[in-house]
């Protein structure tokens, strides 16, 4: 199954990097809404989905290529810019620490945790994470 990535941050304009941490192995995971994916599916990582632009960035990388877990994940969300963002985040129902919260945001691919949740930051997300490393949260 087609997973997509954006090149930019829909927010702010800025490159996400996704495409290079995934290849160099800093980002090992993603989130996405819903629960379409299962254990040992094949991944096929893309930016420009379903445009005339879409390329898939893992063809040649068995370590990219299949699902090896996904957990369910929640993400609530509320304040903003300047007041700071209050957050929940759970997975599998259990709820995370800040420094769990931090680790999940990094190994996201994101620099920070308030960058993570300025990404996530629409109220509520009920979704996976679409492990394609041995990594879970415990």
């Amino acid at each position: 199954m087609v997973l997509g990535f954006s090149t930019t941050n829909k927010k702010t304009g800025e490159a996400t990097n996704f495409v290079d941490l995934i290849l160099d192995g800093r980002k090992i995971h993603s989130i996405r809404e819903g629960d379409r994916w299962k254990e040992s599916m094949a991944i096929q990582m893309a930016t420009g989905v379903r445009t005339k632009s879409q390329q898939v960035f893992n063809a040649d990388r068995d370590d990219l290529s299949t699902c090896k877990g996904v957990q369910s994940i929640e993400i609530n969300t509320k304040g903003g810019e300047f007041r700071g963002i209050e957050y929940t985040i759970t997975i599998d129902g259990r709820k995370l620490s800040e420094r769990e919260a931090k680790q999940l945001a990094t190994n996201d691919g994101f620099s920070s945790l308030y960058e993570f949740l300025t990404w996530f930051q629409t109220g509520k997300i009920t979704g996976q994470i679409i492990h394609w490393t041995d990594l879970k949260y415990l």
